[in-house]
């Protein structure tokens, strides 16, 4: 698997989860593109990667309390005052 090959699919699945793919020169360019021996392969490949990573657990249990607290650390070490708006998963 090469790197280019690896960008470019990686470019398709972020194209084809905007949405942006379905224009029609875009929809040819990407006809062509897994016409390529080994491209489907890669982006299937992927497709299996994101869905493994959506249906991970999180690495370790968060709480809102704690996410500030480290968004605060993190912004006294860059100096970026930023807001932020917690929001609820369920």
């Amino acid at each position: 698997m090469s790197q280019k090959l690896s960008h470019e699919a990686v470019d398709w699945f972020v194209l084809n989860e905007s949405g942006a793919a379905e224009e029609a020169e875009l929809a040819h360019s990407w006809e062509q593109w897994c016409g390529e021996p080994g491209n489907r392969a890669e982006y299937v490949s992927l497709l299996q990667m994101a869905q493994d990573l959506c249906a991970s657990p999180p690495p370790f249990p968060v709480n809102g309390k704690e996410l500030l607290k480290d968004f605060a650390a993190e912004e006294g070490d860059v100096g970026v005052s930023r807001t932020v708006k917690l929001v609820s998963v369920s």
